[in-house]
């Protein structure tokens, strides 16, 4: 399925993805500053604090789905058959828990970037020990690996299932790739939304993968929690998760989802909430199509890839802004592997939007810190807060990433149709 090795390109055209993964990296540093010198709480390890709690109700035969502990706002959120995973930490103070939390986040994070490194090796891309320790260290310490370890959330473990996904895919292990997705899936549900890139590609082991282990992981949660705890979870999704009411109320800039439930809630408030995520669909699909049209290169696949973790992440009601961590594969190593110019420099704007995710609250209690008068902060609020009403910085980020990909298509097409015409008329 791979292209043919290319011979390794000038180590100058490595600027725009070195300041890229550098600007992340840098930025990384800011989400520790921010809540250790400037956040009047820091809610740290909160979600992986409910994932302990419910573990240890689990235990006790007791609800968890929907949980909160005494200590932050954390909720188990997850089909309850994972819950299976936190058992050990429950038997741990939670300190102690956390820690090693954090150890397995990071070994998974180097694990992500030493892979992405290996396949631009495969690609012959031609990099330096300079570009190596960019992209595992944009991989391991930037905003949103950071973001990770404080919270104690579980989304390394979703970027490896999605990087080895793309990866058996390509070395045609496919029933491992259907198995890596499966396992993402059970955890977070929305990256079944990744099934559509198998039938693009007519890999039905792949399918029978993921549908065989999203089947066993559901028949060993209700075999072990019974089918009360998964009606408990269904009206859970479909109440608390689906996020209807906030989008009915008016979301606040200040939350940090992805969805381009959004700004259709500020665009068309009048229609019915749960309509917006039928019309982001819709609008996505002449995208996908677009891009799936024609995966005749490795770049195109890649590309396609990406493009369907981004429709992934603004479609689903229910993604926060450090699920953008989910589209670090292939997003890195399309700023090595990409020819066009034009193409790398949207991708990296891109990627530099993305790593500063700021809400109007980090922008006021960081003014304030520095001592910038109150007037002044004010203005500043009152200028960002209707603009991030519309759209997170996130979302723009990611927004930018999928120009990326529509122009890299539409470039594509231009510069192969002459070859086009000219072999059909011999």
């Amino acid at each position: 399925m791979a292209d043919r090795a290319k011979p390794g390109r000038p180590t100058r055209e490595w600027t725009l993805p070195r300041l890229g993964l550098l600007v992340g990296i840098l930025a990384g540093t800011a989400v520790p500053a921010y809540f250790l010198l400037v956040a009047q709480r820091a809610p740290l390890a909160w979600d992986f604090r409910a994932y302990r709690f419910a573990a240890g109700l689990a235990r006790r035969g007791r609800s968890f789905v929907g949980v909160s502990p005494p200590v932050g706002a954390g909720e188990f959120v997850y089909p309850p058959v994972t819950v299976l995973a936190f058992y050990p930490f429950a038997a741990l103070p939670w300190e102690a828990a956390y820690l090693l939390q954090v150890a397995g986040s990071l070994g998974m994070a180097v694990a992500c970037g030493l892979l992405m490194v290996r396949y631009l090796e495969d690609q012959r891309v031609g990099l330096r020990t300079v570009d190596n320790l960019l992209v595992v260290g944009f991989c391991s310490t930037s905003t949103y690996p950071l973001v990770v370890y404080g919270q104690g959330q579980v989304d390394f473990l979703v970027l490896l299932g999605l990087t080895v996904t793309y990866l058996a895919h390509r070395a045609d292990r496919e029933l491992l790739s259907g198995a890596a997705l499966g396992v993402a899936t059970a955890f977070k549900l929305f990256p079944v939304v990744l099934g559509v890139w198998y039938l693009r590609h007519r890999a039905w082991r792949a399918v029978a993968g993921l549908v065989a282990t999203c089947t066993a992981t559901l028949a060993a949660g209700v075999v072990l929690f019974g089918l009360e705890m998964h009606r408990t979870y269904l009206r859970f999704l479909l109440t608390e998760r689906s996020r209807v009411d906030e989008f009915e109320a008016g979301m606040s800039p200040d939350f940090s989802g992805l969805t381009l439930s959004r700004p259709l809630s500020n665009l068309l408030p009048s229609v019915d909430p749960v309509l917006y995520t039928p019309i982001a669909v819709l609008l996505l699909l002449p995208v996908i199509g677009l891009v799936y049209a024609r995966l005749h290169t490795e770049t195109d696949r890649l590309v396609a890839y990406l493009a369907t973790i981004v429709a992934m992440l603004v479609v689903s009601p229910a993604t926060n802004a450090h699920h953008v961590l989910y589209l670090y594969f292939p997003l890195v190593p399309l700023l090595y592997c990409v020819d066009d110019p034009g193409v790398t420099r949207t991708l990296t704007a891109g990627t530099v939007v993305l790593s500063v995710p700021f809400r109007p609250r980090h922008l006021t209690e960081a003014l304030t810190t520095l001592g910038v008068p109150s007037g002044t902060v004010a203005t500043v609020r009152h200028v960002v807060r209707p603009a991030l009403s519309v759209a997170s910085v996130p979302l723009v980020g990611l927004a930018v990433v999928l120009l990326g990909c529509v122009l890299y298509r539409c470039r594509c097409y231009r510069r192969r149709r002459p070859v086009e015409v000219q072999s059909t008329g011999d």
